[in-house]
């Protein structure tokens, strides 16, 4: 078993590789649950969860603001620095990314379908 913590993350957009500060983010999706307590007992109830990616963009000359926001149905791999690597299908940014002049970066984040860890 390895102890190598996750550290950082390569974020491929449709097989392109995004610019990204580290510390991106990824939420997998499944459920979220809600629980109550009645008497002794716990119940709960399930809300689906969707998969999401979020980073900061590092603009640079190449860096299209314009075609990340128009991004939709693209395949998101995201791949960390341990090994492990994700699929995600189906995503879509959630909001254009603001450019903030001052540090060169532009948050960003991508809705998905659905997501698969790849062996």
């Amino acid at each position: 078993m390895s102890k190598h913590l996750t550290g950082r993350a390569d974020i491929y957009a449709d097989g392109v590789k995004q610019a990204m500060e580290d510390g991106a983010s990824l939420n997998p999706g499944g459920y979220t649950r809600e629980h109550e307590r009645h008497g002794d007992q716990t119940y709960f109830t399930k809300t689906g969860a969707v998969p999401m990616v979020k980073g900061n963009l590092l603009h640079t000359a190449d860096t299209d603001l314009l075609a990340i926001a128009a991004m939709e149905n693209v395949t998101i791999q995201f791949q960390t620095d341990n090994g492990p690597k994700y699929l995600l299908r189906g995503c879509s940014t959630t909001a254009p990314p603001e450019l903030d002049a001052k540090s060169g970066k532009a948050p960003v984040e991508w809705a998905c379908d659905s997501c698969v860890k790849v062996i």
